[in-house]
């Protein structure tokens, strides 16, 4: 009667597992064990459920209990293969379906189980290697290829968060943990490594729980429990070097953020941080030059780490690099697009630039900026007679330069003769002052000419100017010291004879 009502419910399961209706199917399987325990066959088509549940652990417990109470059942060893494989388990695999095959050598299905375990075998032996020489990317590439032939497989998954882990994609490795505590939330291993991938992200306190929840599952975990250790290690060493920098101890600050990351070389977003921390201590000792060096290496770890980016910009307009400095910032804000922090100290230092790249007027005509009216007349021409080309008339080079040089001179007195125009250059009002003079120059001379080629002749008409004579264009506000009293047409005062060479030489 017993037996007749386990096959009854027997029955009922096979239909529930055709449907997948999996729950059903275990409830009338149970049922049938119940009633008759000591029938491998309702403990093996349980089984076969629980691989479709993807609940390997207890397909492999049933399908090894079936196979104590018949050793010769070559279903239980099957599915017991199946079940070892998903779990990454192959050597085990190996050994069921090698006995299977003793008792069955002709099953269709165990000879196809077969042939995707050495395919799985085959690519799993290359991942090991490529592991043990430390080539992750290849040993992820090869883990994945097996994981595409089982890919509920958690062994497979987990070999494949572990290449990724130490690839450095850490995305990758917490989304394959997850997935397989998705579907076994007791899985230590998957906990173990989705810590590490937490922690490698920088967030040790997420992954200090995690490595807890591993070691509840297993108490004997010793990698877990070294790890837990490891993690309050570095933690207290970069914590003491903080206390140490904010206490004004840079030696101590310094000594400790190098013991941490002598702690954890292969920690990126640590060794990031730890860096830029460096960088920090240097900049409170002015020594740039290091920081910038050590913001060089924390991007070199995380290039997406902003404060790097901004603490090397910080640099940059320590030492006036504001070019560099204005990179930097725009690269933090390419980041982080919503700092307003980050706009403001760049919208700063784009102003810094601006104003260093003016042509510096005081330089030109080697003044100091609170010079006099009398001084600015006084320096333009001694500039004015030492630029004239008419020195340089055996070198055509040095009379090329010379003329650039003349340019600039008579721009600048322009300017800082003028007090409203000097007003606006030294306190950067004007915002196309970038080098020439604001009304329409291009880096040469008010009243519409340029430089590089004056409508009325370009250098011919500066020094006609220069020397008073009609015909030339009329520098805007008469300012030059040629057109306040200089030289009469064609003439020279008090009779003093112009130096050897004549010509269109003047004097002063």
């Amino acid at each position: 009667m017993a037996n007749e009502e386990a096959l009854k419910h027997k029955e009922e399961g096979n239909k529930h597992y055709k449907k997948q209706e999996y729950e059903e199917a275990i409830k009338c399987y149970t049922k049938a064990i119940e009633l008759e325990p000591e029938n491998p066959v309702y403990l093996s088509n349980r089984a076969a459920v629980y691989l479709n549940q993807l609940k390997f652990k207890e397909a492999i417990r049933d399908s090894e209990a079936a196979t104590r109470l018949d050793a010769n059942f070559t279903k239980g060893y099957y599915r017991a293969g199946q079940g070892y494989i998903a779990r990454g388990m192959l050597k085990e695999a190996r050994k069921a379906f090698e006995k299977a095959k003793t008792l069955d050598a002709n099953d269709k299905n165990l000879i196809a189980a077969m042939e995707k375990l050495s395919n799985i075998e085959r690519s799993v032996n290359l991942g090991e290697k490529a592991m043990e020489k430390k080539e992750f990317k290849e040993a992820k590439t090869y883990f994945n290829r097996a994981l595409e032939v089982v890919p509920h497989s958690f062994g497979l998954k987990l070999k494949t968060a572990d290449a990724a882990l130490y690839e450095g994609d850490l995305t990758r490795a917490e989304k394959l943990a997850s997935e397989v505590i998705e579907k076994d939330s007791s899985h230590s291993e998957a906990y173990f490594i989705k810590a590490k991938a937490t922690y490698y992200k920088g967030q040790s306190t997420t992954a200090t729980r995690l490595a807890r929840q591993a070691i509840q599952y297993d108490m004997d975990y010793k990698d877990a429990k070294k790890f837990l250790k490891f993690v309050k290690e570095v933690e207290a060493t970069k914590q003491e070097g903080n206390t140490a920098f904010k206490g004004g101890n840079l030696e101590e600050a310094k000594e400790k953020y190098n013991k941490a990351i002598q702690l954890d070389p292969l920690n990126r977003h640590l060794n990031a941080v730890l860096h830029a921390n460096l960088a920090s201590v240097a900049i409170k000792e002015k020594k740039y030059a290091e920081a910038i060096r050590e913001c060089n290496k924390s991007i070199k770890f995380d290039e997406k780490y902003v404060k790097a980016y901004i603490k090397r910009a910080q640099c940059h307009i320590e030492t006036k690099d504001y070019e560099k400095a204005t990179h930097d910032l725009n690269s933090a804000q390419r980041i982080e697009p919503n700092n307003q922090n980050i706009a403001k100290q760049l919208r700063q230092t784009q102003n810094l630039l601006k104003k260093a790249e003016r042509k510096d007027y005081y330089k030109i005509l080697d003044i100091k900026k609170d010079a006099s009216a009398r001084e600015i007349k006084k320096a333009y021409r001694k500039m004015a007679a030492k630029y004239h080309p008419d020195r340089h008339m055996d070198d055509e080079e040095g009379r090329a330069e010379a003329e650039k040089k003349l340019i600039d001179v008579n721009e600048a007195y322009d300017i800082l003769s003028d007090e409203q125009k000097k007003y606006k250059y030294d306190n950067n009002i004007d915002g196309n002052m970038m080098g020439g003079f604001p009304g329409g120059m291009s880096g040469g001379f008010p009243g519409g000419f340029s430089s590089g080629g004056m409508s009325g002749g370009g250098m011919e008409d500066i020094l006609r100017m220069m020397m008073g004579g009609g015909g030339g264009p009329q520098m805007g506000g008469g300012n030059t010291f040629f057109q306040m009293g200089g030289f009469p047409q064609g003439g020279r005062r008090g009779g003093r004879r112009p130096p050897n060479g004549g010509g269109s030489s003047f004097f002063f």
